[in-house]
């Protein structure tokens, strides 16, 4: 495997972003608009620091050949953009079905958690996100929340 292939996918990602928000912006309704809008600028910001420093790491630590070190490191480095990746989509099918102020909490301990943090800061964090954000985006912003699709099935 190429070692640019982190570069590669970051700028595929950083592009994905990009063409993400401005679709976003077609979108008819503020409240439409604001989380894809926030999330894809994210998103657009992250990915793009990534691929800078990717690029900067390399050129200052003079990576130019193709070895078997490059290559596993490569190999790594692609493992771990999956990872990542499939905690993002677990989180997208987590709002999906339980909504955000369910997975919010969901996702913040079970990450935390098996990336070694203790239970006091797992379940700190968990309890503080969702009412920072419910509070931020429904009381100042006034945004409505997705419920989740058993919320929805069970007519809570």
């Amino acid at each position: 495997m190429n070692p640019k292939t982190g570069v590669y996918i970051l700028a595929g990602f950083a592009l994905f972003m990009l063409a993400f928000f401005f679709a976003s912006l077609q979108l008819k309704y503020f409240d439409a608009k604001l989380i894809p809008m926030v999330v894809s600028a994210g998103g657009f910001v992250l990915a793009a620091i990534g691929v800078s420093r990717e690029i900067w790491c390399r050129h200052a630590s003079g990576v130019t050949t193709d070895t078997e070190e490059a290559q596993e490191k490569s190999k790594s480095l692609l493992r771990r953009y999956l990872y990542k990746g499939a905690w993002l989509v677990g989180f997208g099918v987590a709002i999906y079905l339980v909504g955000f102020l369910a997975a919010i909490p969901l996702f913040t301990i079970s990450y935390l958690k098996l990336h070694g943090r203790t239970w006091l800061a797992s379940v700190t964090m968990a309890a503080v996100m969702p009412i920072v954000l419910y509070v931020l985006l429904t009381h100042l912003l006034g945004v409505d929340l997705y419920p989740g699709l058993i919320s929805k099935l069970l007519g809570l």
